[in-house]
C-alpha cells in the first residue's frame, strides 16, 4: 500500500475518514485486503458453518481462518460472532487511526454499528433449547438483543460516549455511516468508530435461495450466470472533524463529502424498476456534497448480479449522470466479497477508498457474458484498472426499498453550506394497550391497561400482565390498505403513521411525498413473522423456508410496509435496541434541519411482543398476584416492576416555515437535543440548558423500564443543576399504566408530552403544571445502559 495518495486535512467542520479495518472473505487486515483486490483474487468457498447439501448453491464469499485465534481478542472467545467480526475490525481502525488507548477522553468517543442479523448465532441457541431449558434460553435470548453487540464491541474500544445501532438489512452500515456522521456534525463526540457486520446465517442464506436470487456459481453482477452470492465479514473506520484530526497529526484517508437516502415506497424485496429511488439517494449525495455529476470518477454500485437490481441501479446511474454514465466506471466489488448483507456498505466503500488512494478503479469479476442494459464501463477486466479521479460513489440498497449513498473525495475542502433551520412539532399519533388515540385521554384518573399474557396471545410458557394492543382498527382508518394482511408491528407502524399525518392535516400527493420519510426504532425481529419463518423452516427443511415470511423478518421491514401503504419516498433508516425510537427522532431532527431535499420526517418506535421475549421477563420479573379489579399486579422482591408493552409512536417533525407548520392552533418547536455516554445525564441536562442556573421545564417526561431506574438519578441530575427548585417539577411515565415497550415508550412519552402541551390534557397526568396551565416547556429524558443518554426539549412557540 506504499503508492496511496493522502488527504491534506485542512479545512474546518469536514468529517474524514481517519482509519480502516476489515475482516472478510479476501483478507483480514488492510494489507491482505489490498492484495486480494489488487490480484484480482475473490473470497468465494464452500461453506462450512452448517450443512447446504438441500440447497443447489453451496458457495458464498466466507472468512478463512477464526477470530478467536488472534492474539488480541483472547479474552472475547466466548463472544457470538457479530462480536468478535466486529471488534477485530475496529480494534484495526483504531490502530490505522494512531488513537493510543486512552489518550482521548473515552466520553467523546462514540460508536454506531450497523448490522442486520446482529447476534443471530446467540439467538438460535435460544430457540433451538427454548421447550427444553427454559432459563439457558433466557439468558442467551438476552444477550442476543439488538444493542448488546454493540455494547460489547462499545466495552472492547474503551468507547463510553453514545452508542447506536442501525438494522436497515443491506444498507445497515451504510446508515451507520451517515449516523456517525450526524454525531460529529452535532458535536457529541471528537472521534467516532463506525462497524459493519454480519456473520452469514442459515436463515439469510436460505432465504435467499428461496426467493430465487441466488447463484451456484460466484455472482457474476451485470452479466451470467444472474443471480448473487452470500457473503460475510466486518468493516470499520473511524470518523472524526478534520480540525481535530489535524490537532492529533494523523493522516486523513479520504473526506467523507456526501450522505444521501431515499426509499422507493414500491415492493418489500424487489427495487423500484425506473431507478427513481436510487436515483434520488445519488442526487441527494451529490448535493450534501456540492458537488455535481461530472465530478465523479468511479462508482461501485451494489451490483448484486440479480436481474430486478442490476437494471433498476443502472437505470438509477443514467438518470442522474446523464451522457456522462457512458464514460463513468461502474463496478462490484460483491464479485470479490459476496454480499455480505448488513457489513456491504462499509466493506465496499473501505474498497472504493482504498481504490481511491491508488488511483484505480476496481473491476467486475467473473463478468464473461454481460447481459443487456448494464452499464458501458462495468470494469469488465481481471484486476484493477488504473484511472485518475478526485471523487467516487458507493451505493447501498436493501429490502424495504431503501437507498442509501455515500460520496467521498480527496479534497476535504467545504463546498455546501447548509443552513440550520428551526424544526417543529407538527402532529403525534399511536398505537398501544390503550387502543389508538389519545394517551393522555386513555390514561385519565390512573387508568391501567394491562391483560394477562396467557389470555391475550394464548401464549403457553407465559402467564402473567402486559400492555397488548387488542383494538379493532376501522378498515377505513388506513385507505387502500388491508391492515388484516400485514403482521402485527407492521400494522401498528402503518395505524401510528396514519394517525400522526391525520393529527397533523397533512395529506401527501405526488411528489411531495419524495420528500417526507421515517425514521423509526425496534427493539427486535418482527416476533409474528420471525416464529413463522423458523417454525416452517425446521418442520419443512432450510430449502423450503418460507421466502415471504424471510423478508418480513428483517428489523426494517415494518418501516418498509408503512412507507409502502402511506406513499413515503424520503430519507428513512431504522434504528435498533431499546428506546431506537427516541434515538431515531433525535437523528430525525438533525438530519431536517440541515436537508434542502427532507420537508418532513415521521419518527419514533415500534414494538411487538413474542413469548420469549415474555418468558424472558418472568425469569427477571416474576409477579405474585394480580389486585382484583385494579389491573395492578404485585412482584416478588427484587423484580423488575414494570411489565412489558407494544405498540407503535411517532412525531412528525416539519420545517417551522412549511404551510402544514404556520397552519397549526399549537405551535410547537424543537428548542434542542443532547446525547452523551450512559449514566451521564449532567452532561446532557447541562448541554441543553445552556449551562442555565434556574430551572427551564414545566415538566418532565420519562419511559422506564424499572421503578428503581433513571427518574431517581434524573432529579439528582436536575437538584445538581437547578437547586431546590427542580424538586418539585412534575416527572410523567407512560410505562406503569401501559408496559414497557422497549423501542417505543420513551416515544409514546414524547407524544404525551406534545399533547400535554396542545390541551388541557396534562390535568389528567398529575392534576396540572406549576401554574395550572398546559405546560410551556418540556423535556423528555432517556437513559439507557446500551445507548447512552438523550433529550429533546420542546417549547410552546405559538398559539392561536
Amino acid at each position: 500500500m506504499s503508492e496511496e495518495s493522502t488527504l491534506n486535512c485542512s479545512s474546518e467542520d469536514v468529517v474524514v475518514v481517519t482509519g480502516m479495518g476489515v475482516y472478510s472473505p479476501i483478507g483480514n487486515t488492510l494489507e491482505t485486503f489490498w492484495d486480494a483486490l489488487a490480484a484480482g483474487r475473490d473470497g468465494f468457498r464452500e461453506v462450512t458453518q452448517f450443512d447446504t447439501s438441500m440447497f443447489s448453491t453451496h458457495i458464498a464469499g466466507t472468512v478463512e481462518g477464526t477470530w478467536r485465534s488472534m492474539p488480541e481478542m483472547s479474552s472475547w472467545k466466548e463472544e457470538d460472532d457479530c462480536v468478535g467480526y466486529g471488534l477485530y475490525a475496529a480494534l484495526q481502525a483504531r490502530q490505522h487511526a494512531r488513537i493510543v488507548e486512552g489518550a482521548l477522553p473515552r466520553h467523546r468517543q462514540a460508536l454506531v454499528v450497523g448490522t442486520s442479523m446482529g447476534s443471530h448465532q446467540t439467538k438460535d441457541r435460544a430457540r433451538q433449547i427454548f421447550d427444553e431449558d427454559t432459563e439457558q434460553s433466557v439468558q442467551w435470548f438476552d444477550e442476543g438483543r439488538f444493542g448488546v453487540e454493540t455494547a460489547h464491541i462499545a466495552r472492547g474500544l474503551g468507547v463510553e460516549g453514545v452508542c447506536l445501532t442501525l438494522s436497515t438489512a443491506c444498507t445497515s452500515s451504510a446508515h451507520a455511516i451517515g449516523v456517525g456522521r450526524m454525531l460529529l456534525q452535532m458535536d457529541v463526540a471528537d472521534v467516532v468508530y463506525v462497524v459493519g457486520v454480519d456473520p452469514i446465517a442459515r436463515e439469510a442464506f436460505a432465504g435467499f435461495f428461496t426467493l430465487g436470487v441466488m447463484s451456484p456459481q460466484p455472482c457474476a453482477p451485470f452479466g451470467a450466470p444472474e443471480g448473487m452470492s452470500m457473503g460475510e465479514g466486518a468493516g470499520a473506520i473511524v470518523l472524526e472533524r478534520s480540525t481535530h484530526a489535524t490537532q492529533r497529526d494523523v493522516r486523513c484517508v479520504t473526506a467523507l463529502r456526501g450522505i444521501g437516502l431515499s426509499c422507493d415506497g414500491f415492493h418489500p424485496t424487489t427495487p423500484e424498476p425506473s431507478g427513481k429511488g436510487i436515483a434520488r439517494a445519488i442526487e441527494s449525495a451529490l448535493s450534501d456534497g456540492g458537488l455535481s455529476p461530472e465530478d465523479i470518477g468511479y462508482y461501485n454500485a451494489h451490483g448484486t448480479g440479480t436481474l430486478a437490481n442490476d437494471a433498476a441501479e443502472w437505470k438509477g446511474v443514467q438518470r442522474v449522470f446523464g451522457p456522462h454514465a457512458a464514460s463513468l466506471p461502474v463496478s462490484s466489488t460483491k464479485s470479490y466479497l459476496g454480499h455480505t448483507q448488513g457489513a456491504a456498505g462499509i466493506l465496499e466503500l473501505i474498497a472504493t477508498l482504498l481504490a481511491l488512494q491508488h488511483q484505480v478503479v476496481l473491476p467486475t469479476l467473473h463478468l464473461q457474458q454481460p447481459r443487456k442494459h448494464i452499464p458501458d464501463d462495468p470494469v469488465a477486466e481481471t484486476q484493477p484498472r488504473a484511472h485518475s479521479y478526485e471523487n467516487a460513489v458507493c451505493h447501498s440498497s436493501a429490502f424495504g426499498g431503501l437507498n442509501a449513498t455515500v460520496v467521498v473525495g480527496q479534497k476535504d475542502e467545504q463546498t455546501t453550506s447548509h443552513k440550520q433551520e428551526d424544526v417543529e412539532v407538527l402532529g403525534v399519533g399511536c398505537i398501544g394497550a390503550h387502543g389508538f388515540g389519545s394517551v393522555t385521554e386513555a390514561l385519565q384518573d390512573g387508568a391501567m391497561y394491562l391483560t394477562d399474557a396467557g389470555e391475550t396471545r394464548l401464549f403457553d410458557k407465559h402467564k402473567g400482565p402486559a400492555g397488548f394492543v387488542s383494538c379493532d382498527v376501522p378498515r377505513s382508518f388506513v385507505k387502500r390498505v388491508d391492515l388484516n394482511s400485514m403482521d402485527p408491528i407492521s400494522r401498528y407502524l402503518t395505524v401510528a403513521v396514519a394517525s400522526t399525518l391525520k393529527d397533523a392535516q397533512v395529506r401527501l400527493r405526488g411528489d411531495k411525498r419524495e420528500r417526507v420519510g421515517m425514521f423509526v426504532g425496534t427493539s427486535r425481529n418482527p416476533a409474528e413473522s420471525s416464529k413463522k419463518f423458523f417454525d416452517t423452516a425446521t418442520q419443512r427443511g432450510w430449502d423450503r423456508a418460507p421466502s415471504h415470511d424471510f423478508a418480513r423478518n428483517v428489523l426494517n421491514a415494518p418501516a418498509g410496509v408503512a412507507s409502502l401503504a402511506h406513499g413515503l419516498r424520503g430519507a428513512a433508516m431504522t434504528f435498533a435496541g431499546r428506546h431506537s425510537g427516541f434515538f431515531s427522532t433525535i437523528c430525525a431532527y438533525h438530519w431536517l434541519r440541515s436537508r434542502e431535499d427532507t420537508d418532513m420526517l415521521l419518527a419514533g418506535g415500534c414494538d411487538e411482543l413474542g413469548e420469549d421475549e415474555l418468558v424472558a421477563y418472568a425469569q427477571h420479573c416474576r409477579p405474585v398476584s394480580q389486585i382484583q379489579g385494579s389491573g395492578s399486579w404485585t412482584f416478588e422482591e427484587g423484580g423488575a416492576p414494570h411489565p412489558l408493552g407494544e405498540g407503535a409512536a411517532l412525531v412528525l417533525l416539519g420545517k417551522a416555515e412549511t404551510d402544514a407548520a404556520k397552519q397549526s392552533d399549537v405551535r410547537i418547536s424543537i428548542v434542542g437535543t443532547a446525547l452523551a455516554g450512559q449514566g451521564r445525564l449532567l452532561d446532557v441536562i447541562r448541554t441543553l440548558s445552556y449551562e442555565k442556573s434556574t430551572m427551564p421545564w414545566d415538566a418532565i417526561f420519562v419511559a422506564e423500564s424499572r421503578k428503581d431506574g433513571s427518574s431517581k438519578r434524573l432529579r439528582e441530575a436536575m437538584m445538581t443543576s437547578f437547586g431546590a427548585e427542580a424538586s418539585s417539577v412534575p416527572i410523567w411515565d407512560p410505562v406503569p399504566r401501559l408496559g414497557f415497550a422497549a423501542a417505543t415508550s420513551s416515544s409514546l412519552a414524547l407524544v404525551a408530552a406534545v399533547e400535554s402541551m396542545k390541551t388541557n390534557r396534562h390535568e389528567l397526568l398529575w392534576g396540572g403544571a406549576k401554574d395550572g396551565a398546559p405546560p410551556k416547556s418540556v423535556c423528555v429524558f432517556v437513559d439507557d445502559m446500551y445507548h447512552g443518554c438523550g433529550a429533546i426539549w420542546l417549547r410552546v412557540k405559538e398559539s392561536r
